[in-house]
């Protein structure tokens, strides 16, 4: 690190436990579709944890009145007793009190599974909102969690300018402040005089450090993404800092960059900043859908390497053969939707949720890489 460079916060233990929260995350999502109640019911909650904005009431979350009202509905068509029931009814307990102590931080949207008779109670608090949704069925309903971490790939985002930088990890829809640095010397060179330098010399000067902090702050980032396992940059910046930082990182750093540059001011808050950010991340995962529906296609033109319509991917995914499946959230069952992703995930394939895409809403919103060519995976009866 360039002498006078000051690291601002404590960017370590931040980015540990942000790393530490998808890591965790992931192994909720893979233990959830392994998952055996053993002919309980088991159930899938998801509520948006923010107030409403509207009505006679702005304050009262519109979540829980849906929750309060599903969990009755599904309590009442379990009656008169059985262990469905009182798993159930503990579960609703549980569930309560883990609403009303309140999900941890700044959480905007939680996800709860929970099946009491089968010693399953998991919870998943994000940053993004997910849509209300309270199920009971015979395993957890896991496709908004894996919307979840599908619409939202940890990124760093990088505002500097020549004398400061800040960095921030984005993390399942939350953008969260870790860690900087702060170039003293820059500050101090503002305020000499060019007393015995001639200008083109110390012009010289000025470019050489403002050089150094730019590889100092490429550094910080790169470690960032190391670290994070980040598959986004995002850099903001003024037109003196940015073709310096640009060329001081390395060409793996720069195949990761999300759109253009963005101009965000050093001072910005975090809400600002977060806006913009969202906007070009969403703009670079819609890119990458399309490539990857893309090759969907040409796949499917191929033959042999993928699979159309419902049928045909729950076929390949029970042989273990999906590699990939897509989804449109807006095409077909939430209850075909649910055991589809369930059935992907617990024999390790990934799930791609796709909208808004006319290709794949032409083959009823489903569709499926595969591993291997079709004619090897098919067996005679």
């Amino acid at each position: 690190m360039a002498r006078g460079i000051r690291p601002r916060g404590d960017g370590a233990s931040v980015v540990a436990r942000y790393v530490w929260k998808m890591t965790k995350i992931q192994e909720t999502l893979r233990e959830l579709a392994a998952f055996d109640p053993a002919d309980l019911p088991v159930l899938s909650v998801y509520l948006d944890l923010r107030p409403g904005a509207t009505g006679a009431r702005p304050t009262t979350r519109p979540a829980d009145t849906v929750l309060k009202d599903r969990l009755r509905e599904i309590e009442r068509t379990l009656l008169p007793r059985g262990p469905g029931l009182d798993s159930v009814r503990a579960d609703i307990k549980k569930i309560t009190e883990f609403i009303e102590t309140g999900p941890e931080g700044d959480a905007s949207g939680v996800a709860i599974f929970a099946c009491d008779g089968a010693g399953l109670f998991k919870t998943v608090s994000t940053g993004a909102n997910f849509t209300n949704q309270v199920t009971a069925d015979a395993h957890p309903d896991i496709f908004q969690l894996v919307r979840l971490l599908d619409d939202f790939e940890t990124a760093i985002v990088a505002v500097a300018d020549t004398r400061a930088l800040r960095v921030f990890v984005v993390s399942t829809g939350a953008l969260h402040e870790v860690s900087g640095l702060d170039d003293a010397d820059d500050i101090n060179l503002q305020r000499r005089t060019t007393g015995g330098w001639n200008k083109a010399r110390y012009q010289r000067h000025v470019d050489r450090h403002r050089a150094d902090f730019a590889g100092d702050a490429a550094r910080q980032i790169e470690h960032l993404i190391e670290s994070e396992g980040a598959t986004r940059l995002v850099l903001a910046g003024n037109a003196i800092v940015m073709p310096l930082l640009l060329q001081a990182l390395s060409p793996a750093s720069l195949a990761l960059l999300a759109g253009e540059p963005l101009h965000i001011d050093m001072r910005a808050q975090r809400d600002d900043i977060a806006e913009e950010v969202q906007a070009v991340l969403r703009a670079a995962e819609k890119e990458d859908e399309i490539h990857l529906v893309d090759a969907l296609f040409e796949a499917i033109q191929r033959g042999g390497l993928a699979v159309i319509g419902e049928a045909a991917a729950a076929d390949a995914i029970s042989r273990g053969q999906v590699h990939v499946l897509f989804l449109d959230p807006n095409v077909g069952t939430e209850e075909t939707r649910a055991e589809l992703t369930r059935s992907a995930i617990a024999t390790g394939a990934d799930v791609e949720v796709v909208e808004e895409d006319e290709r794949l809403r032409e083959v009823d919103g489903i569709a499926a890489t595969l591993r291997w060519p079709l004619d090897l995976g098919t067996t005679s009866a």
